[in-house]
């Protein structure tokens, strides 16, 4: 049961890998660097845990290679966007890994029936509300990156709106 919770878990790492491919954009910058401690946090919380009602964790149970293979090189086009997708994608990985530790820690009593706070249960609960919140703000930013790119690559607005012609792109800004 360990090792299969454990694999949905963030990689901090794969953050840590990602924070300065984003290092341009302020915004992007201090997001993955908060989503980094917040994943730390997480993770320690849970190690904690499971160390408590499991024992000790093998080596092998936060393996980076499980976490996605998308990767991010000097070549890569559109780079802070392709940064937050991985961590998008990451984070969508640990809701689900957490759905499914909540119905563990329900099914295996480690839930708020057996102590009022710091369970699986309850750390499941906390960590999805904190996930999907790290997945919204990656949404709203995602928009400005993704715009802020093309511009400074110098890609011009190609749409046939009538504040386009007279070259006010409201279009981008509404999305």
């Amino acid at each position: 049961m360990v090792d299969h919770i454990l694999q949905y878990h963030p990689a901090v790492e794969k953050l840590k890998e990602l924070i300065p491919f984003v290092s341009e954009y302020e915004d992007a910058s201090r997001l993955l660097s908060e989503f980094q401690s917040m994943s730390k946090e997480h993770r320690q919380a849970l190690t904690t845990r499971l160390n408590k009602i499991a024992g000790p964790l093998p080596p092998e149970a936060y393996n980076p290679s499980r976490f996605p293979e998308i990767e991010i090189t000097d070549h890569t086009y559109n780079p802070i966007t392709t940064a937050l997708e991985i961590t998008y994608t990451l984070f969508n990985r640990a809701l689900i890994g957490y759905a499914v530790l909540h119905a563990h820690a329900t099914r295996f009593l480690d839930s708020s029936l057996i102590e009022a706070q710091g369970t699986c249960y309850h750390l499941a609960f906390q960590f999805t509300k904190d996930y999907t919140r790290a997945i919204q703000q990656i949404t709203r930013l995602l928009h400005d990156v993704l715009l802020w790119e093309l511009d400074r690559d110098g890609f011009e607005c190609q749409c046939t709106c009538p504040s386009c012609r007279i070259r006010i792109c409201l279009c981008s800004i509404s999305g």
